[in-house]
């Protein structure tokens, strides 16, 4: 949404709403990847395989989720290199970042359902947070 918001403000797309598009790019698989952990059962009864790697909750599709939060790290400082943000928000954003994927080295030492689930609720923190941060820097 941030990247809506900034093309409407500005009625530009350029590397400032394309970083933030990438934000949400790289959070949404291993958030979505997460949910479908935990809810797998469920997706199976409906006949879906919502997880990536021919859908198995295994080490694969946990490094898979790695590597997409691995993203999240730089990109949560190219902002401020950009001008968008301060250093306040960087080091927010970077802070979560490397929180985030550390939920996933996690979940890639014990890929069980409980692992997913403490990913899960922090790809719902994780978002909110930043976006706050951004925000916060420029008011």
């Amino acid at each position: 949404m941030c990247t809506i918001g900034w093309v409407a403000a500005t009625n530009h797309f350029g590397l400032e709403p394309g970083i933030l598009f990438a934000i949400q790019f790289f959070w949404q698989f291993p958030h979505f990847w997460a949910i479908a952990w935990v809810a797998d059962e469920d997706y199976q009864r409906a006949g879906f395989k919502m997880l990536p790697n021919n859908g198995h909750k295994d080490l694969r599709t946990a490094l898979t989720m790695m590597i997409y939060a691995l993203f999240l790290v730089p990109c949560g400082f190219i902002p401020n290199l950009l001008g968008m943000t301060g250093t306040n928000s960087a080091i927010v954003a970077v802070v979560c970042g490397v929180l985030f994927l550390s939920q996933t080295f996690y979940l890639m030492s014990k890929p069980t359902d409980k692992a997913a689930l403490m990913l899960m609720f922090g790809s719902f923190i994780y978002l909110p947070i930043v976006q706050i941060a951004f925000l916060m820097d420029k008011l």
